[in-house]
């Protein structure tokens, strides 16, 4: 379905309360996730800043310095735990609730949220569509 077509749908579903407070459940277990995730990360973060607290206190004790290389062993440690978070943590749980949603919001209605079958419709022109109908019905939320 094209967004033109969907629109007056979206604009109907947005008219009924308990849609409206579907959606602000959806919203808000997403930012629980994403204040779990930030959480998350910023132990991780935490974690590294006390082993390189640990390392200075013993350099500064053995009155030896700190090399630029033992600093950017640090700094790439830091980007390697980072990304190994966000592939094993961030990413999967991200995907998984957008699925979730997606799936939420066609059993309540939505239209346009769905591969077209025998459409031909690009993998780009689906993505497109899906982001205009989750603008609107954002938007719709702050009505």
């Amino acid at each position: 379905m094209t967004f033109a077509r969907a629109l007056p749908i979206i604009t109907e579903l947005l008219d009924d309360h308990s849609f409206k407070a579907e959606l602000r459940k959806m919203k808000q277990d997403q930012d629980t996730l994403e204040r779990r995730l930030w959480a998350k990360g910023e132990k991780v973060k935490a974690d590294h800043e006390r082993t390189v607290r640990a390392e200075k206190d013993i350099a500064k004790i053995a009155r030896q310095s700190i090399t630029s290389e033992k600093v950017r062993q640090w700094n790439r440690t830091l980007a390697s735990n980072l990304d190994t978070f966000y592939r094993q943590q961030c990413l999967p749980a991200i995907d998984g609730l957008a699925v979730r949603q997606r799936q939420r919001l066609k059993e309540l209605g939505v239209p346009g949220l769905g591969v077209d079958e025998g459409s031909g419709v690009s993998d780009e022109k689906m993505r497109h569509r899906m982001k205009r109908i989750l603008e609107v019905l954002d938007a719709g939320l702050e009505e």
